[in-house]
């Protein structure tokens, strides 16, 4: 069953993986935008969202999230940017279903990326020790 969720603001922050985790339990779609807050920290999993309609991104003010991992397994369509530069604690992202991306994907410090699906994303950047 598809479930359409629209944020307050348009945005989810997200501060710990319970949140995703009530994302998760709710929705197949994010209309809008999910941002990581900057005390976030450890693995970041968001399974059975298929659409997001806006972007991902971590905040950077005043200091930057620290994600270890990013597992987007079911994320098939993403409407805007995926903008993660900057978070050194980044080892490993993997969106294996991931098709198109709207904007750019910003990318630094990842060490293991699975973009395997990706067809459609009007720039990628990445800097860092890529191993695959």
């Amino acid at each position: 069953m598809t479930q359409m969720c629209t944020p307050d603001y348009g945005v989810y922050y997200v501060n710990a993986q319970s949140d995703l985790d009530t994302i998760a339990a709710e929705c197949t779609t994010v209309n809008g935008s999910i941002v990581l807050g900057n005390n976030y920290t450890g693995s970041f999993s968001l399974p059975n969202v298929q659409n997001i309609t806006h972007r991902i991104q971590a905040d950077y003010r005043p200091y930057f999230p620290a994600p270890t991992s990013m597992d987007l397994s079911d994320l098939e369509f993403l409407g805007d940017s995926l903008s993660l530069s900057y978070l050194s604690t980044l080892a490993n992202l993997s969106a294996p279903k991931l098709k198109t991306v709207g904007s750019d994907i910003w990318l630094g410090y990842v060490q293991t990326v699975n973009l395997r699906s990706l067809e459609e994303a009007d720039q990628i950047y990445m800097c860092g020790n890529i191993t695959r």
